[in-house]
């Protein structure tokens, strides 16, 4: 998963593994760290697999070593953004990266990614709206309980309102991607 964040910022220039860790950190959800016994195995691995390849350099006086993508992980960046995005646990980071890597395809694959993102947000949205509507019935037998359906139905409502602006954000970005056409 972080392979395409990684291999995406590296699609735009060189950056050392500090920097790659850092603005990992920065993407994934607050309050959610990388540390760097993940970041630079991963680095490794990336230049073991033939990736990313790193050098030696002196910035600012100080002696660091920056990633530089390859052909091949050009390629291999361009194979993840055409995967389809399992739905999973990681699926909203899996989206985020990819959305982060925007700037480095086509406006065709854009609006393929995001159809995909709007029919996954889409499923979503009408499982909980099912589930409302289960709720309600459900809160009708059980009159003694009226607080925890409250609940649960406040619950469920976020979670309409959440996929509902979602789906809002990709549409406004696949018109926005139409309009520059």
């Amino acid at each position: 998963m972080y392979d395409l964040l990684i291999l995406g910022m590296l699609m735009a220039h060189d950056y050392s593994g500090y920097k790659l860790g850092h603005v990992l950190g920065e993407v994934l959800v607050p309050r959610r760290k990388l540390s760097n016994g993940v970041i630079y195995p991963l680095l490794d691995r990336l230049e073991q697999e033939g990736y990313i390849t790193s050098a030696e350099c002196e910035i600012n006086g100080r002696r660091t070593k920056m990633m530089h993508i390859t052909d091949a992980g050009r390629e291999r960046f361009y194979e993840l953004m055409a995967q389809p995005v399992a739905e999973d646990a990681k699926r909203a980071d899996v989206y985020r990266f990819k959305f982060r890597g925007f700037g480095q395809i086509g406006p065709d694959e854009q609006k393929h990614i995001l159809d995909e993102y709007c029919h996954s947000i889409q499923n979503d949205l009408d499982h909980y709206r099912h589930a409302q509507t289960k709720m309600v019935h459900e809160a009708e037998k059980y009159p003694d309980q009226q607080a925890h359906y409250q609940w649960a139905g406040n619950t469920i409502v976020l979670q309409i309102e959440m996929c509902e602006a979602q789906l809002a954000w990709a549409n406004a970005q696949i018109a926005a991607i139409k309009a520059e056409e």
